[in-house]
């Protein structure tokens, strides 16, 4: 199963006090047992909820959070953030590169 966070990004959860040193030292070893998401591991163990790990994800990436469900999104912020994402790439692989795997 692919991984969507790397050590980094792990290691960023913990400097952002998502997650203690000791739960992340958990969801490794539950990750390595098991071969699961280190993010589902985290939200099964009650560590963090799946909109915490998303803002973090979007805290480590500088991509602004957009919690959907509070109302209309302005199409303008939709594309100056897909833009800022997408900035100075010009192929498909190139965004793939961009990706965290």
């Amino acid at each position: 199963m692919e991984q969507r966070y790397d050590e980094g990004h792990e290691n960023a959860l913990i400097r952002q006090g998502l997650v203690t040193p000791e739960q992340m030292s958990r969801a490794r070893e539950i990750r390595q047992a098991t071969g699961g998401d280190i993010e589902d591991i985290m939200v099964k163990e009650g560590f963090a909820t799946n909109e915490d790990l998303m803002l973090a994800m979007s805290l480590y990436l500088e991509i602004p959070y957009i919690k959907l469900s509070l109302g209309r999104i302005d199409p303008e912020a939709v594309k100056h953030g897909v833009a800022k994402v997408l900035e100075g790439v010009t192929s498909l692989d190139e965004i793939r590169r961009t990706l965290p795997r």
